[in-house]
């Protein structure tokens, strides 16, 4: 759980720092932060 957290927040940084560098990247970053956020709901 603990482990999955940690890598949840590295993924969270590094969409931020894609989305902060390209505005086009929204669209993905939603995309992605979607999946995320299913695999977890799937998890818990």
């Amino acid at each position: 759980m603990n482990q999955g957290s940690y890598y949840f927040d590295e993924k969270i940084n590094e969409m931020q720092t894609i989305f902060f560098s390209k505005n086009s990247a929204l669209i993905k970053y939603t995309q992605t932060f979607d999946s995320i956020d299913i695999v977890i709901g799937c998890d818990a």
